[in-house]
């Protein structure tokens, strides 16, 4: 009986070293920071993201007694601003935030964020005024009682790998934020009110959190260690960077993939010269790529120069004449009163929201998403391998004495 419990024990122990190994691993390069007012809790948050084992760096700063600027920001993947007590310049922040995101960078707003103008902890200036902001003001705190997360949209990638989030005896929060037009609601908490949205005003992301980014670590009223808050957090920075690889093709969009949900898009694919797509992501579409040598002029697609166009109107009406094959236009793609295509990165029934994270495409097989565990492929690491066999080495050696 021993024997036996021994080897359940040893065969436990190497599928978690399994899990070590092919679960997720860092995200190349991808260096993120966490702006907050004196408070250790970002302390805390700092700690949970890197134990995720996801990110190059995450740095912390206060933004108490100054204001980053947006050459700093810029050193950085994606930013959260997380804290309960005021910043040094609640405009200027606002400003360099949005400059930030104009240029492509991602925010993850955490804790609370979401107070209207003249609270100690609001963010003021563009972000506020040319509506950077996923969800409306808040104008409360809120607290429940070990509150759960319920998904909206199951299949975002921020909610990858979080099987369950409690917020702990408190469970605190801003009361009661909606999402604006054009951000998406991404879960919610028990009781109903937003606890995850997110938005896309310009080229970088926006996510709110509508959490305390701390956890029960830093105090015993914060989220609950034993669930996935980490992951959450960590997620939600990725999504924000554009550091996950959602269709497991070893490209992220910050890696060059211009289709995300597409593994067949990627820089590392030749082009397609007549299927009215950039397939290997240089700006080029068919014939227009340099990797297409020209057009054969027939309909049936059969080799590398063909784009099947001799009888396209090259309008962008989609009248459906002849083989209209417009790459903006075809197969009633932009008709504002057709639910959206879910994988050509356009906004079709104009809602607002883009592929997969409009609603439109939920259940689509397009989006269920291969859950490649949120991050670009990178090498594992030595390590890991050596301790996986190790592992499996006591594995054999218990079984043979069986």
């Amino acid at each position: 009986m021993g024997t036996r419990s021994g080897i359940r024990r040893s065969g436990l122990v190497g599928l978690v070293a399994i899990s070590v190994l092919l679960g997720p691993q860092p995200a190349a390069g991808t260096d993120v920071a966490i702006y907050g007012a004196p408070d250790a809790a970002w302390y805390d948050i700092q700690s949970k993201l890197m134990s995720t084992g996801l990110f190059t760096t995450v740095y912390a700063h206060t933004i108490h007694y100054y204001t980053p600027t947006l050459a700093e920001m810029q050193s950085y993947d994606a930013v959260m601003i997380s804290g309960s007590s005021g910043y040094f310049e609640h405009e200027d922040l606002g400003d360099d935030l949005a400059d930030y995101i104009d240029g492509g960078g991602g925010v993850v707003l955490a804790g609370e964020m979401f107070y209207d103008t003249g609270n100690n902890v609001a963010i003021e200036g563009r972000f506020r005024d040319d509506g950077y902001f996923p969800v409306t003001p808040a104008y409360s705190g809120s607290m429940g009682s070990f509150m759960w997360l319920v998904p909206d949209v199951p299949n975002h990638p921020i909610l990858d790998g979080v099987i369950t989030f409690n917020g702990g005896e408190n469970s605190s929060h801003s009361c009661c934020p909606t999402v604006v037009p054009g951000a998406a609601q991404v879960a919610s908490w028990d009781n109903g009110e937003l606890l995850v949205a997110t938005h896309q005003p310009a080229p970088g992301r926006v996510v709110a959190l509508n959490m305390v980014a701390a956890s029960e670590d830093y105090h015993s009223t914060c989220w609950d260690t034993d669930t996935d808050g980490a992951r959450l957090l960590a997620n939600a920075m990725l999504y924000a960077a554009r550091a996950l690889d959602l269709d497991c093709d070893d490209y992220s969009t910050d890696g060059g993939d211009c289709d995300d949900y597409d593994a067949a898009v990627n820089p590392g694919v030749a082009e397609d010269c007549g299927d009215g797509i950039d397939n290997d992501c240089d700006g080029d579409i068919d014939i227009q790529d340099s990797d297409c040598t020209g057009d054969d002029d027939d309909d049936d697609d059969d080799s590398a120069g063909d784009d099947d166009s001799a009888d396209d109107d090259d309008s962008t009406d989609d009248d459906d004449t002849g083989d209209d094959d417009d790459s903006q236009d075809d197969d009633d793609a932009f008709e504002g009163d057709e639910p959206g295509e879910c994988t050509d990165g356009a906004d079709n029934d104009m809602d607002g929201l883009f592929d997969c994270d409009d609603s439109d495409c939920e259940g689509s097989p397009d989006c269920q998403g291969c859950k490649c565990s949120s991050t670009a492929i990178s090498p594992p690491q030595p390590a890991k391998v050596l301790l996986l066999f190790c592992l499996i080495g006591i594995v054999v050696s218990r079984r043979r004495r069986k």
